[in-house]
């Protein structure tokens, strides 16, 4: 009796040993995924530069990634894709959807690290606005963003808001330059363009470089070709500068590859992560997207 015993008392001790240390080995898998998954999860998700055919989408990782967003009108048929247009990985990642329809929901997820994320269960949702008459008059204001050693932020999100109308957004260049243009900004409820009064409609820029770190200015459009450079870690306030002397479209300088050399014409890829060893600068910049969205924050 005793030799049948031992058998099966071992063969319990080796059943119960292997099922204490499967159920370790899965909640140590499920908790490094766990991790890499905050890493990755998109955070500071913004709407801005929405118009009656298009809308930006913008957000932050903690780690240095790729994405991009699924979406489409309805929350159970996101059937486009859109890429980030930053094509190599970073903290911060910005795209555009195009060819919209006017006054028209749209949801999407954010794919992020390989992984979809939504908004705590459901989908991202933005609502374009109507079709308006656009001003024939381009406005522009335009800056730098740096770091606190004076080094160039590069691939910083640029956010701004004039006269408490809706989100408008860029990023910044190889050497830390931002341009925006504000003449069709939109209010809040897209309805209408926001009359912009060079010494009193107020320009709220926030700056987000993920890691990099944030900063915050306020200026008036009559001080902001182009605004003082804009310090990371830093707030400023530039309501007091007097106008610049010239009402010109700011020049934008934007690093070009090594490698680029000269043509015809170019195409300057912000997300481009070479060293700029020479550069061109912008004497004038075509009407090109309207820049808009809702609830900014800073």
């Amino acid at each position: 009796m005793r030799k049948s015993k031992i058998p099966t008392i071992i063969g319990i001790f080796i059943l119960v040993f292997g099922l204490a240390a499967g159920v370790l080995l899965v909640r140590n898998q499920n908790f490094f995924r766990l991790g890499a998954s905050a890493e990755f999860a998109p955070k500071d998700v913004r709407i801005s530069n929405i118009t009656d055919s298009s809308a930006t989408i913008s957000w932050i990782t903690d780690r240095e990634t790729s994405g991009f967003v699924k979406w489409g009108e309805a929350q159970d048929s996101l059937d486009k894709t859109e890429l980030d247009e930053l094509t190599a990985q970073s903290f911060t990642h910005t795209l555009t959807l195009r060819s919209l329809k006017p006054q028209t929901a749209y949801f999407f997820k954010i794919n992020s690290g390989g992984e979809d994320f939504d908004n705590n269960g459901i989908p991202w949702q933005l609502n374009t606005g109507l079709e308006i008459n656009l001003p024939s008059k381009t406005n522009l204001v335009s800056g730098v963003v740096l770091t606190a050693s004076g080094e160039p932020a590069k691939n910083a999100l640029v956010y701004a808001t004039v006269g408490g109308g809706s989100l408008l957004s860029t990023i910044t260049s190889q050497t830390g330059n931002w341009v925006i243009p504000i003449s069709a900004v939109r209010s809040q409820d897209l309805s209408n363009l926001v009359v912009v009064d060079e010494k009193n409609s107020l320009i709220e820029i926030s700056v987000n470089a993920g890691p990099g770190g944030v900063a915050s200015a306020q200026i008036y459009p009559q001080s902001a070709r182009p605004a003082p450079s804009i310090i990371l870690g830093q707030v400023h306030d530039f309501k007091s500068l007097p106008a610049n002397e010239t009402s010109e479209i700011p020049k934008a300088s934007i690093g070009l590859p090594e490698e680029a050399t000269p043509s015809s014409g170019f195409s300057v890829e912000e997300q481009a992560a070479t060293p700029s060893a020479q550069t061109v600068t912008l004497e004038s910049v075509d009407n090109g997207e309207i820049i808009t969205t809702t609830d900014p924050e800073f």
